[in-house]
């Protein structure tokens, strides 16, 4: 995941990165399925937020191990936004037999929301914002918000998983979660060329882009290319 972050920048991997935590988790139990999320999550955000232990080095004075601790601490607490829909995800299909492709798009875009706004939020490193360069697909962030660029994006993750399981173990395609992945993404692609929207003048989308490109180097500033963040 945060190598289809703004830095490295492969946008690509956004659409299958998943995949892999889908799988696993579907085999084990839920508390296991809660603890592989919020390990990959601690290490998602650790990746994207290292620069605040140059910030608080730099101009806080800090000690390098309290920066560290710091942020360690920081991507604890952010990956547990990644292990909860596991979590929940993991539980219905134990319990109720509905594929993740129903529920843990759901799930991932409420806790980007919550993580968003809780304790002041942090809106930073969604998933939707590994897009802010195809205005094709984040179009429709003017109808549903950035959080609409995460579910399409899960969604097809979660598809994707399905059919790789499918395919492993000889068995018959789930059509029906196919074709519904294959109709929300023609749907998201068809209205970024129906209602195409320079992003300096769809505010939603420039919210996403601006919030997914902060300065590449933490040692420059760089205001002068951030016109219109806040």
């Amino acid at each position: 995941m945060a190598a289809a972050s703004p830095g490295a920048n492969l946008p690509a991997l956004a659409w299958i990165c998943l995949v892999p935590l889908c799988l696993v988790t579907r085999e084990v139990k839920p508390s296991t399925a809660l603890w592989l999320g919020w390990i990959a999550g601690c290490v998602y955000h650790a990746g994207l937020v290292y620069w605040i232990t140059v910030s608080m080095t730099l101009y806080g004075g800090l000690p390098w191990y309290a920066s560290v601790s710091v942020l360690a601490l920081f991507a604890a607490f952010l990956g547990l936004f990644t292990g909860l829909p596991l979590y929940g995800s993991c539980w219905v299909w134990r319990a109720a037999r509905w594929g993740y492709a129903a529920v843990l798009p759901l799930l991932w875009t409420a806790t980007e929301y919550i993580k968003s706004w809780l304790l002041t939020g942090f809106p930073w490193d969604n998933l939707a914002h590994t897009q802010f360069q195809q205005l094709w697909v984040i179009q429709i962030a003017d109808l549903t918000g950035v959080w609409g660029v995460s579910f399409v994006l899960v969604v097809v993750n979660c598809c994707l998983a399905e059919i790789f399981t499918s395919l492993s173990h000889r068995a018959p395609i789930q059509w029906h979660s196919t074709a519904y992945a294959g109709l929300l993404l023609a749907a998201t692609l068809g209205y970024g060329v129906y209602e195409p929207e320079s992003p300096s003048t769809n505010p939603v989308a420039q919210y996403c882009i601006c919030r997914a490109a902060p300065c590449c180097n933490p040692w420059v500033w760089c205001g002068h290319d951030q016109q219109g963040t806040a």
